[in-house]
């Protein structure tokens, strides 16, 4: 503790300072003039020196000695207006006394009973001054704190991330990122009466069932992809984190939202590109092949036959030749088109390579969808001129067909036979097909 005294008399300097080592180990400093205090005061605050914790000033009626003036300086500067001010007076004259206590005057003590009262009022004043330093920290501590928490908030509501508090199934904060992704004002959103009116309603069950365990105590999920619902009714796919709030005041969770429709937009085109081509839009080669695979374990288990149509294009090589490529590639995607045009959704056409195609047909195979019907209307159908924006161009093609009987087969056994059934259309003359025998004769040559 700090105690700064102005009292010029040796005797109650000897005194204050054997009292405040007796009771707190104080450190005092004395001044015999209002100047010199004055001077070391306003040197501790330019300086952000350690300031006096107690100040005893005697004042009297002496104009070169007029404490009175330092107490009214002292209540003026904010860094000294909260230290207790314990004056020593010889006038115990009512005026004097009220002028004293107006300067905001802790206490005052008549000199003639210095002894016996500084024994007590010091002490106070020394616990005085303490609590008024611990709610000075507490009141510091409370503003750093409230100015942290601002910061906080303000830093939540401009995150890019949606966040949301839930108790009690309401929505208790929203920052703007959920108001972008929905379309919703905060205000709108806080007078719901569930939270679940935020999410889409193919999420609800989900959303509910997981928010109810939660409630419960049980296990749930904290991590997961689910959808907000959009004003317009547009769906919102997001990344949904979920953590536990309990504090004394709030019970619930803190929900935060992460946008993730570009990132599955993204996954989607990879996707394509990966399982599609690219010129066509048709299955690739892979995705094809799949396809085939669960085709024939479809048919293994309902003992119903599957076809694989193996096509590849008569006269391409000249259309590029004469044309040029960007006409051949013009060709292939109307080629697809064609093929396409009287699929069932269960049927897969798809291109391979080059001016190679595929069709798998499966279920109820017969009549108009017979294989070898399907492969006759191709064949008309590819030989009428396509309208190229470099001219004319006219091709046909050779086909092999391939039934699978629903009998175990593998996708590439029959890929290669349906191959095999189209070279022999080619060595037949192109611009027809072939079956090619799941049970091949002896004299059945590649």
């Amino acid at each position: 503790m700090r105690i700064y005294l102005l009292d010029a008399d040796p005797q109650i300097r000897r005194l204050i300072a054997h009292l405040g080592t007796e009771f707190a180990q104080s450190e005092i400093s004395g001044f015999d003039s209002p100047e010199t205090l004055r001077a070391a005061l306003a040197a501790t605050m330019t300086e952000t020196g350690a300031l006096p914790d107690l100040l005893i000033v005697e004042v009297h009626s002496d104009p070169d000695r007029d404490g009175f003036a330092l107490c009214g300086w002292i209540k003026t500067q904010p860094e000294l207006v909260d230290i207790p001010l314990l004056l020593l007076v010889r006038d115990d004259d009512h005026a004097f006394l009220q002028r004293a206590f107006a300067l905001g005057a802790y206490d005052v003590v008549h000199k003639s009973r210095v002894p016996s009262e500084l024994l007590i009022r010091i002490p106070a004043a020394m616990h005085f001054s303490a609590m008024v330093a611990a709610r000075k920290a507490a009141s510091l501590s409370l503003q750093r704190e409230l100015s942290f928490n601002q910061a906080l908030v303000r830093s939540l509501s401009n995150m890019g991330e949606g966040l949301m508090v839930v108790e009690q199934r309401r929505l208790t904060y929203v920052n703007e990122a959920i108001c972008a992704l929905t379309g919703y004002g905060a205000e709108e959103m806080y007078a719901w009466d569930s939270f679940l009116k935020l999410f889409h309603p193919s999420e609800h069950e989900r959303i509910l069932g997981n928010h109810q365990r939660r409630i419960r105590g049980e296990n749930f999920e904290a991590h997961y992809e689910t959808a907000l619902l959009h004003r317009d009714g547009e769906r919102v796919d997001i990344d949904f984190s979920v953590a536990l709030l309990s504090t004394p005041t709030h019970n619930g969770v803190v929900c935060l939202a992460r946008d993730i429709r570009e990132q599955l937009a993204m996954q989607h085109r990879l996707q394509e590109m990966a399982h599609y081509d690219q010129l066509t839009g048709l299955p690739n080669r892979r995705l094809m092949q799949d396809r085939l695979e669960q085709a024939l374990h479809r048919a293994t288990r309902a003992a119903t036959p599957v076809a694989l149509l193996f096509i590849d294009l008569d006269g391409f090589k000249a259309v590029n030749d004469t044309l040029g490529h960007a006409a051949g590639d013009e060709l292939l995607t109307q080629v697809a088109h064609r093929l396409c045009g009287d699929l069932r959704s269960s049927d897969t056409a798809a291109r391979l390579a080059g001016d190679e195609f595929v069709l798998i047909l499966e279920a109820d195979i017969l009549g108009d969808l017979d294989p070898v019907n399907v492969a006759e209307k191709l064949l008309i159908k590819l030989r009428r001129p396509f309208k190229l924006a470099a001219g004319i161009a006219r091709v046909s093609a050779s086909i092999g067909v391939v039934i699978s009987d629903g009998a175990p087969d593998s996708a590439e056994t029959v890929l290669q036979d349906a191959d095999i059934g189209m070279y022999k259309a080619k060595e037949n003359g192109k611009d027809g097909y072939f079956v090619v025998p799941r049970t091949r004769p002896a004299d059945f040559q590649i």
